[in-house]
């Protein structure tokens, strides 16, 4: 009995992960690797980068922002194409945007980041 219930549980989880894998938005998907990418505070922005080393110090210097809750970086677009392939890089530098629910902004433009802060995240 014990063993046909580890066996459902597996098959299960199983077919979880296959559904999950051809779905490309990371709020409806249950991968805690995808949603780490994700701002806890609603008023905040988490930012993904791959390719350049910034960081909140250098957006606030810049910028005057001050609404970024993390900043995850990734120095090899290679590296991260293959770590978090659901995020679909292609170029590098690149820089995501993310609210406390889904992706928000994508560019491989830095001033273009600091606009698009500034004038559409609550700064």
């Amino acid at each position: 009995m014990m063993l046909s219930n580890v066996k459902t549980i597996v098959a299960v989880t199983l077919i979880c992960m296959l559904l999950g894998c051809s779905n490309t938005t990371i709020d409806n998907t249950n991968s805690e690797e995808e949603k780490r990418f994700l701002a806890e505070d609603a008023n905040k922005v988490a930012l993904f980068i791959v390719g350049d080393e910034r960081d909140s110090f250098d957006l606030e210097e810049d910028a005057e922002i001050n609404n970024i809750q993390s900043i995850f970086n990734a120095s090899s677009l290679k590296r991260a194409q293959q770590k978090y392939e659901f995020l679909k890089l292609k170029e590098e530098p690149t820089y995501i945007v993310f609210d406390n629910k889904e992706e928000i902004y994508r560019t491989d433009d830095y001033n273009q980041l600091v606009n698009f802060l500034k004038n559409n995240t609550g700064n």
